[in-house]
C-alpha cells in the first residue's frame, strides 16, 4: 500500500494510476463529503526545481481553464516530505481510451 493515508483533510482510498511524474489517488474530501483525484508528485523528482514548478503549472493551468471539459483544480500543497500535489474533482467517466472507444 502507501505510507501516507491522509493528505490534510484529504483521506486517500486508492490509487488510480501512476504516470513518469507522480501518482493520482482516489480521496474523500472530509470536509465536503466528496471524492476527489489528488495527484502527487513522484519522490524521484522531488528534489528538481524545474520539475516541481513544471508540476505545479499544471495545477495553475488547469484553475484557469474553467471548462466542463476540463477537471478543476481546488486545492494545492506540499507534503512534510516537500513533495508538492494538488486536488481536482473526481472524474468519473472512464478513460480517455474509453471515450473515443464508445464514440
Amino acid at each position: 500500500m502507501h505510507s501516507v493515508e491522509r493528505i490534510g483533510r484529504y483521506r486517500l482510498e486508492r490509487r488510480l494510476g501512476t504516470g513518469a511524474f507522480g501518482t493520482v489517488w482516489l480521496a474523500h474530501d472530509d470536509d465536503l463529503d466528496a471524492p476527489v483525484a489528488v495527484k502527487v508528485l513522484a519522490e524521484n523528482w522531488a528534489h528538481r526545481l524545474d520539475v516541481r514548478e513544471r508540476f505545479l503549472s499544471e495545477a495553475r493551468l488547469l484553475r484557469k481553464a474553467g471548462s466542463p471539459r476540463v477537471v478543476q483544480v481546488h486545492d494545492i500543497g506540499e507534503l512534510p516530505d516537500g513533495r508538492p500535489y494538488f486536488v481536482m474533482e473526481y472524474a468519473d467517466a472512464g478513460t480517455l481510451a474509453d471515450l473515443f472507444a464508445a464514440g
